[in-house]
């Protein structure tokens, strides 16, 4: 018995419209959102485990329904919202800086101009580090994830170009 899906959910399902890469391969880097539970391992209330799954269970959505997004607007918005969740939740859980990274690690993928990638980069490193010296956090709670999201970001940078390169080059020969 076939299921009554249609054709593009299987072509879209992959690869992603994100980084062009294989659906399953996108879906890998969630390994890297470890780190959000971290605090609720060391915590370890059930109220706190709650609070942070509810927030996962967002952030999930929020990657998956990037993933399946077409269009260049809605991807946008939903790279905000990934970073506005990280930042709203970093004062109740350092791991929340992930959140903020992964958006940044898919930003190069969704804006092509690089004279926009850079400057929000630098905004996305700025908001960690003003929040975490505002939280009074040690630095090794904020500093490292700055800089994680100036390498990955930057980083990703040359990979989406190398992507949008190779996706002109398979379009001019078919």
């Amino acid at each position: 018995m076939k299921l009554p899906i249609p054709k593009e959910f299987w072509e879209t399902a992959r690869r992603s419209p994100v980084t062009g890469t294989p659906s399953i391969v996108y879906y890998i880097w969630l390994i890297y959102s470890v780190f959000f539970f971290v605090e609720p391992f060391s915590r370890g209330r059930a109220a706190y485990w709650a609070g942070c799954l509810a927030v996962y269970i967002v952030f999930v959505s929020l990657i998956v329904i990037l993933n399946f997004t077409k269009k260049p607007a809605q991807r946008h918005i939903l790279l905000a919202a990934l970073a506005v969740l990280g930042f709203c939740v970093f004062p109740f859980n350092s791991g929340a800086s992930s959140f903020i990274i992964f958006s940044a690690a898919f930003l190069p993928f969704c804006v092509a101009s690089i004279s926009i990638v850079l400057p929000t980069l630098g905004f996305l490193c700025s908001g960690l580090l003003l929040e975490g010296f505002l939280l009074g956090r040690r630095p090794t709670h904020y500093a490292f994830s700055a800089l994680f999201i100036l390498v990955v970001g930057g980083m990703d940078i040359f990979v989406a170009k190398k992507n949008r390169m190779d996706r002109r080059l398979r379009m001019a020969q078919e």
